[in-house]
């Protein structure tokens, strides 16, 4: 059971710790659009026939749907349109998207495009914010000047229909346009409608606020305004990711990844309060918030159905050339009672760069530390005083699969100070070094092998 954990935990850390990139493709510089596979090749051969060759796929730069073909329900008959994120030779206004659909020779055909409302595709994201249940096409666009501007449509009778996204300034009354540094959509109020919720820095005032977006009549047409907003802790510089889930019971929650300042970042959770209708931000009352040092998104780390939340501590750190500090990674449920982090469930050093982590137990993390030569990306884990660096237990490295067969062999399956492979691929080999005096400490190479998680 512990093995299967472990293992599903390793896919979860390389989700977490990678942030969910995608590669980045710079479309201008291709001559041709990069071609797809299977259906998307014949979506794509159907917009050859209409543009001919001469244009290039745009590829969303963030959040969940990151290609430039995207198969979606938008009119809710149970059959898929497709979506393609485009730029012709000729455009100089940007993006361009069009909806294609199958006829009755089931063929794929262009039944709508439009152009876009920036240069480039920020994100795509699908929610019923009407309650018809449908889905409402939402578009992040990015303009020339690198801001994000919210857009929103309808698919029906064969058209994209504009969706107005707009706000009313207090002090001035003027309108405008919605946009955001951080985006996302969830049913936060279980109201079978999907709210959007944008996240920004509001520079002038220095804080950083969330705006709750819903969809309203106005007239005989509809519209998304903001609903209500919510200010989080001013200390917050930028926004890396977003997300949601259960975080107890019932209860569902918004994350926001934020940067505070350079060196430190924190996730800020989102809470809908049903009695009095507004939303709440736990995280940010505290006096002291939950910093780390790494952008780590949150994740349903033990694969309960609740989300869990990294907080890092740097592990006691004595002198030693080319050394580096680690930091302790763990991992907390949200205590609705105390509204804040709940105990600690799960804890482990994260080498996301070398593709894999070290689960430490309790034990592990009051006696041991570890530091890294970064001259040969050697890992050491001693045990340690409060004051002085004990004795070395075992150390682990990556070997290229050349120099692990260049190793002299053991005479042995006992001799002490020989590497002993922990996982090996075509290219590279795990493998760690047990001292002598490890057993002192009941460790052993069965224990290194099932604290050692390859980020898969």
């Amino acid at each position: 059971m512990k093995k299967l954990f472990l293992l599903l935990l390793s896919c979860l850390l390389t989700l977490s710790l990678s942030g969910c990139q995608f590669p980045a493709f710079d479309s201008d510089s291709l001559m041709n659009p990069p071609k797809a596979a299977g259906d998307g090749q014949e979506i794509q051969e159907a917009l050859d026939r209409v543009l001919g060759t001469d244009y290039t796929l745009r590829y969303p730069r963030s959040g969940t749907n990151r290609s430039a073909i995207i198969r979606a329900d938008l009119d809710a008959d149970d059959i898929e349109e497709a979506l393609v994120f485009y730029r012709t030779a000729a455009d100089t206004s940007g993006a361009r998207l069009s909806v294609m659909d199958k006829n009755d020779a089931d063929e794929w055909n262009v039944t709508y495009s439009i152009s876009g409302e920036g240069s480039e595709v920020e994100r795509v994201l699908f929610t019923d914010c009407d309650g018809d249940g449908g889905v409402e096409l939402i578009i992040g666009w990015q303009t020339y000047t690198g801001s994000n501007i919210l857009a929103a449509y309808k698919y029906t009778s064969g058209q994209l229909v504009s969706i107005p996204a707009t706000e009313t300034a207090e002090a001035t009354g003027v309108t405008s346009r919605l946009s955001y540094s951080e985006l996302i959509a969830c049913d936060i109020d279980s109201d079978g409608r999907g709210e959007l919720f944008i996240a920004s820095i509001d520079s002038i005032n220095s804080k950083a606020i969330v705006k709750m977006v819903r969809y309203g009549l106005s007239g005989s047409s509809g519209e998304l305004t903001v609903a209500t907003d919510i200010d989080l802790s001013p200390s917050i510089t930028a926004f890396s990711g977003s997300g949601y889930g259960k975080v107890y019971g019932d209860t569902t929650g918004i994350y926001f990844s934020c940067y505070r300042g350079s060196a430190s970042s924190s996730t800020e959770l989102l809470l809908w309060d049903s009695e009095n209708e507004r939303l709440e931000a736990p995280f940010s009352a505290l006096d002291e918030p939950f910093l780390r040092t790494r952008d780590t998104q949150a994740i349903d780390i033990d694969a309960d159905g609740i989300m869990e939340f990294a907080t890092d501590v740097p592990l006691p750190s004595f002198s030693m050339e080319n050394s580096e500090t680690l930091y302790l990674t763990t991992w907390h449920s949200y205590n609705p009672e105390e509204k804040s982090l709940a105990v600690e469930e799960f804890t482990c050093i994260e080498f996301p760069d070398k593709g894999y982590s070290v689960f430490f137990t309790k034990e592990w993390s009051e006696s041991i530390t570890a530091q890294r030569d970064t001259s040969d990306d050697t890992v050491y884990f001693y045990s340690h005083s409060e004051s002085d660096l004990g004795e070395e237990l075992f150390r682990i490295k990556l070997f290229s699969v050349e120099e692990w067969e260049d190793l002299p062999e053991p005479e042995n399956d006992e001799s002490e100070y020989v590497y002993r492979e922990l996982y090996s691929d075509s290219y590279s080999v795990y493998a760690v070094l047990i001292s002598a005096v490890a057993s002192d400490y009941d460790i052993t190479f069965e224990t290194v092998k099932d604290s050692f998680l390859l980020n898969s």
